[in-house]
């Protein structure tokens, strides 16, 4: 499974200008994380959603703040900003839940809606695996 994770804007800046290196991630919302299962870990700045970290989660240990997912040893992935276009924000779907979506009519996301991680579908995880790859390879955005 694929969750979405949101830090807010400080902490993501403190983070990318670290270049910091995404191999454990702890908070309460990752009781509902296994193995096998990847974060994906967004910010939002004056609304506008970017991806800025990716975590494959190899084990899971207990930290004193809550569960802690770990990538392999030395596996972890550097954080990087992506920004997300509105056509790829208003694509994402979550999954187990009633309110599916986003809302971004107004073309900005409201932080609070991220407040609890969220399952994503399949479609939306290949998503922003798609937009993670592109921006790592090419150093280009495609569109959604």
């Amino acid at each position: 499974m694929h969750f979405l994770l949101y830090w807010t804007p400080p902490y993501a800046r403190e983070a990318l200008a670290e270049r910091y290196r995404l191999q454990t991630l702890t908070s309460a919302h990752l009781r509902r994380v296994s193995v096998g299962d990847v974060v994906w870990v967004v910010s939002a700045t004056r609304g506008r959603l970017s991806l800025i970290g990716r975590l494959a989660i190899d084990r899971m240990t207990a930290g004193e703040r809550g569960p802690r997912a770990c990538a392999k040893a030395r596996q972890g992935e550097r954080m990087r900003d992506v920004p997300l276009n509105f056509a790829a924000v208003a694509a994402l779907r979550f999954a187990g839940t009633e309110r599916d979506r986003l809302d971004c009519a107004d073309g900005v996301v409201h932080p609070q809606q991220l407040q609890t991680m969220r399952r994503l579908t399949p479609a939306s995880a290949r998503l922003l695996a798609r937009r993670w790859r592109a921006r790592s390879k090419r150093g280009r955005y495609p569109m959604a």
